[in-house]
């Protein structure tokens, strides 16, 4: 069992300024079957992907048959009002994936606000966002095959692409 979610807190700064970004970490654990933390997997137990903005969020995560996981993410940067969605891929030792955009978080196009991933046997992820389905090699790239160039509209926009799966814990 894979949780992804944050830690930290809101600027203070927010109390003159509605869009104060956040200074929130991007955080992962792994629960045994027993329900403790797995202290085997990232730093005793807990993963932080790094990031040079200071309000990221995980969202969603799926396992992978080999025990790797594919997260989401949200980041704020700090002069833009929305967010922007990242992908990621984590060992199942909980390091970056070095063979998955080199081991960095990867932005989805702008616009795409995502929150499902759905990993293919392949080793491909779809991704279900907002404004369609988009989907990554195995290497961390934008599928360019896949629906016009990457992104395979839905034909409507998606209200909340949770409703598709509601697993938000692996």
């Amino acid at each position: 069992l894979a949780l992804v979610g944050s830690t930290g807190h809101q600027s203070s700064a927010i109390a003159h300024d509605p869009f104060a970004p956040g200074l929130f970490q991007w955080v992962l654990t792994r629960l045994t079957p027993t329900g403790a933390v797995d202290t085997g997997f990232g730093a005793a137990g807990l993963v932080t992907i790094p990031g040079s903005i200071t309000d990221m969020r995980g969202t969603a995560v799926s396992a992978l048959a080999d025990g790797s996981l594919v997260v989401l993410g949200q980041a704020s940067p700090a002069a833009v009002n929305t967010g922007v969605s990242l992908l990621t891929r984590l060992t199942p030792t909980g390091t970056l994936d070095p063979t998955f955009a080199g081991g960095v978080p990867v932005a989805l196009p702008a616009g795409n606000r995502a929150s499902v991933t759905l990993p293919q046997l392949d080793g491909s992820v779809v991704v279900a966002a907002d404004k369609g389905f988009l989907r990554y090699t195995g290497a961390g790239a934008l599928d360019t095959s896949y629906g016009s160039g990457g992104v395979a509209a839905a034909g409507f926009t998606l209200p909340d692409p949770l409703q598709l799966d509601r697993k938000s814990v692996v």
